[in-house]
């Protein structure tokens, strides 16, 4: 099922799927599933890579990297625990850390932001994100956790989120 729906996103996005499905030998010959799904997605003069590993590790990462230096728009985004936001006026998980006022207008007026600070309140779903220069490119990165309910549900909005990243800023 799972492969159904990354070889789904990979047709509508226009972009190349690869699966890895082995089995790890763990302790006293007992083998465990793993797979890894690598989804590469062209946009405008950016590369979008999604990785989603399951089995014995729970984690996802996308990152898109652009073929320009971008002064100034250099952020972080952390996300609160549903615990530690029971104590706080401020409800909002997310925490943004920039000096970019451009940045800060785009997580205002991102409409994938907004599905994803949703999926955030209704599940365990924690994303971090980064936005560095790096060898005179600039890097997104989005690093997340699969250990919730549904964990497909975010993958969509993940490539929307950086789809609307390189329309805004770039």
């Amino acid at each position: 099922m799972l492969d159904k729906i990354f070889k789904e996103i990979a047709e509508q996005e226009g972009g190349s799927l690869q699966i890895l499905d082995q089995k790890l030998e763990l302790e006293l010959g007992t083998r465990s599933p793993h797979l890894v799904f690598h989804l590469r997605i062209p946009y405008k003069d950016a590369l979008i890579y999604l990785k989603n590993s399951t089995g014995t590790q729970f984690y996802g990462i996308i990152t898109c990297v652009y073929e320009v230096y971008k002064p100034n728009v250099e952020f972080e985004l952390s996300t609160r625990s549903h615990f530690s936001t029971l104590f706080r006026k401020n409800k909002n998980r997310f925490k943004l850390n920039t000096s970019s006022e451009a940045i800060r207008a785009f997580f205002k007026q991102s409409k994938a932001f907004q599905e994803l600070m949703d999926i955030a309140s209704n599940t365990v779903f924690e994303p971090a994100m980064e936005g560095i220069n790096e060898n005179l490119k600039y890097k997104l990165t989005t690093k997340y956790s699969l250990q919730f309910s549904d964990w497909t549900q975010s993958i969509r909005p993940l490539i929307r989120f950086h789809k609307e990243f390189v329309d805004y800023i770039f």
